[in-house]
């Protein structure tokens, strides 16, 4: 049961971080887009 647990945790944990990078290079694409316009 401990070892499920842990599993859960480490698949979440990888799951977020791979959204963070999809989070932060849409935030950096749009500075990007903002900052060519002006």
């Amino acid at each position: 049961m401990e070892l499920h647990i842990l599993e859960h945790r480490l698949r979440v944990a990888s799951i977020a971080k791979e959204s963070i990078q999809l989070f932060t290079y849409g935030l950096i694409k749009l500075a990007f887009l903002s900052s060519k316009t002006r």
